[in-house]
């Protein structure tokens, strides 16, 4: 009876994330920051306290999911790291680490995949060298001036990468606690640190 709780639980769990990103999909989100987060949030809070192979099964019925409803290009591009940050994140919110260390490792770890994410967004989705990707936005006109700082635009683009792992890695965390307080009781799960 248990596992068939806990086939429902992580049946729920899917459907829900599917739906966020098909939202964030008809907002043209998907292929951002946001819709990473989302993902590696719920995967990695929810399995946090469970066994990695449904943490893992989970993320391939995402990911199969997604192939339905997205392009391949946004599925393998956007939503597969993102779901292998989620098994990641599950894995670090299941040890107790110091604090510090914890935000330092999934720092880099989100850092890693995120720039994976950005470069082949650049080479495959709009088929063009990253550092082209990068200062090719002409948002406000400044494409010429951009070109001439190319080097410091480039290195400025990778430090707010940096900066967006850091602040996903805090989101996680501040998720977390409220997800431990707030929403474990409710779905009836067992916090293993208490």
């Amino acid at each position: 009876m248990k596992k068939t709780i806990d086939l429902v639980k992580d049946s729920i769990l899917c459907t829900i994330v599917v739906v966020l990103l098909i939202l964030l999909n008809l907002l043209a989100l998907v292929s951002t920051p946001i819709s990473s987060i989302v993902i590696v949030v719920f995967i990695g809070c929810y399995f946090q306290n469970k066994n990695l192979v449904r943490s893992i099964c989970s993320s391939v019925v995402i990911f199969l999911v997604c192939l339905l409803f997205f392009n391949l290009l946004d599925v393998l591009v956007f939503i597969l790291p993102s779901l292998i940050l989620g098994i990641i994140a599950t894995l670090f919110l299941k040890k107790e680490m110091i604090n510090n260390l914890f935000i330092l490792v999934l720092t880099i770890l989100f850092f890693i995949v995120n720039v994976i994410m950005e470069v082949g967004f650049a080479e495959i989705v709009m088929n063009m060298n990253f550092i082209e990707y990068v200062l090719y936005d002409d948002m406000f006109g400044m494409s010429e001036l951009l070109i001439k700082f190319s080097e410091l635009v480039v290195s400025l683009y990778i430090i707010l990468v940096a900066v967006i792992s850091f602040m996903e890695v805090i989101i996680l965390k501040r998720v977390n606690v409220i997800y431990k307080k707030r929403i474990m009781p409710i779905i009836k799960e067992v916090d293993k640190d208490n």
